[in-house]
C-alpha cells in the first residue's frame, strides 16, 4: 500500500537583531496617529507572520531558478515570473479575440483536474508554491517568540530623530545657501515651537521583536519530491547571503538565524504515521549548512539546475477560465 509523505522542517529562529514587521491589518482599532507600527498579534502575544517567510522562500527559489536558466541561455517569461513569484498574473490580449488561455463558457470539473495534474507534473515549482486553482504543497508557519530571561519578547522603538545639519557641513555651504538654511531653521522653529530653535523630526515609533529572542518556526511540504524540497533549500541558501526581513533595515533591524531539524512523516493508512529523521539545517549570515536527507535534496536540485531542469516547463501555467 502506498504511503503519503510530509517533510517537516522545524526548530528555532533567532532574532540576531531586533525584527520589525508590520503588515496591513496589524494596527489596533484604538490606535491614533502617534501609535507605534504594530507587530501582528494574538491577544497580547506578538509574532512574525508566515507571509513574510513564504515570500523569503518563494523569492529565493525563483531567483535561483532564474539564474540557472540564464546560465543555459534560457529565461522565464513575464507571465511565468509573475505566476511563480507572486502567485498571479494578468494576461495581455494579443488580439481582439479571446485572451490567451481564457476559455469560453463554464469549466468542467474534469478539465480543472486534468489541468492541475498537468501543471503539477510539468511545473513542480508552481505545484510547490501554489496559485489560483493549484493548492500549495508548501505550508509555512508563523514564528512565535519565546520570552527571554527578562520575560520580554518585544519592545517599542521610540523612532529616530533627525537633527539639524552638523556645523562642519553648514560651513561648507555657499553664503547664499547658508542664509537659506538658517531661514529654514527659523521657519521650522516657528512652526514647531521648540525651545531648541531646531526642527527635530521624529519617525513614528514601532514594535519589534527583541534581539536575542528565539522563536518557534518551521515549514512543511506535503507529498514532496526531492526537487521541491531542494528548491526551498536553495531559496534559503540564497537568503543566507543577507538574512534580513521586515522594516527599518537601514538602522540594523531584521537579521535572523535558523537552527532547524527535519523529519519525514509517512502516513500508512493501516499502521498510522511513522516519523524518521531527515537531517538538520543551519543558517547564519554568510553560512548555510544542511545534512542528511536535506543535503541529498539540495544536491538533486542543483544537479537538475545545472542540466537546465530537463523535463520541466516553468511556462506551464493554469489557464484562465470563466466561472459559473
Amino acid at each position: 500500500m502506498s504511503m503519503l509523505e510530509t517533510l517537516d522542517v522545524s526548530g528555532k529562529l533567532l532574532a540576531v537583531s531586533p525584527i520589525a514587521v508590520s503588515p496591513p491589518g496589524s494596527a489596533f482599532s484604538s490606535d491614533d496617529k502617534g501609535a507605534p507600527q504594530r507587530l501582528p498579534s494574538v491577544g497580547k502575544n506578538r509574532y512574525l507572520p508566515a507571509s513574510t517567510f513564504r515570500h523569503v522562500l518563494r523569492y529565493g527559489a525563483i531567483r535561483v531558478v532564474q539564474e540557472a536558466l540564464k546560465a543555459q541561455g534560457k529565461s522565464l517569461s513575464l507571465d511565468a515570473l509573475l505566476m511563480l513569484d507572486k502567485g498571479f498574473f494578468a494576461q495581455r490580449k494579443k488580439d481582439k479575440g479571446n485572451p490567451q488561455g481564457r476559455s469560453n463558457g463554464k469549466t468542467k470539473a474534469k478539465d480543472v483536474l486534468r489541468m492541475e495534474q498537468e501543471v503539477r507534473e510539468k511545473n513542480p515549482l508552481l505545484g510547490l508554491f501554489g496559485v489560483w486553482t493549484i493548492p500549495s504543497m508548501l505550508r509555512v508557519r508563523n514564528a512565535f517568540p519565546l520570552p527571554n530571561a527578562q520575560g520580554q519578547t518585544y519592545t517599542v522603538a521610540s523612532g529616530l530623530v533627525r537633527k539639524a545639519l552638523e556645523e562642519d557641513l553648514v560651513d561648507a555651504l555657499t553664503k547664499d545657501e547658508a542664509e537659506d538654511y538658517l531661514q529654514r531653521l527659523d521657519d521650522w522653529s516657528e512652526a514647531d515651537k521648540e525651545t531648541t530653535g531646531l526642527k527635530h523630526i521624529s519617525e513614528r515609533p514601532w514594535e519589534e521583536i527583541v534581539a536575542g529572542v528565539e522563536c518557534e518556526w518551521g515549514y512543511q511540504i506535503h507529498r514532496f519530491t526531492p526537487f521541491q524540497s531542494g528548491a526551498v533549500l536553495a531559496g534559503l541558501r540564497y537568503f543566507a547571503g543577507d538574512p534580513v526581513i521586515g522594516a527599518h533595515k537601514a538602522v540594523g533591524r531584521g537579521e535572523l538565524a535558523l537552527d532547524l531539524n527535519a523529519s519525514v512523516i509517512r502516513q500508512d493508512i493501516l499502521n498510522g504515521p511513522q516519523s524518521e529523521e531527515a537531517g538538520t539545517l543551519t543558517l547564519r549570515r554568510g553560512e548555510f549548512r544542511v545534512d542528511g536527507l536535506l543535503a541529498e535534496h539540495l544536491s538533486e536540485f542543483d544537479r537538475l539546475a545545472k542540466a537546465g531542469f530537463p523535463g520541466m516547463d516553468f511556462h506551464c501555467l493554469p489557464a484562465l477560465v470563466e466561472g459559473e
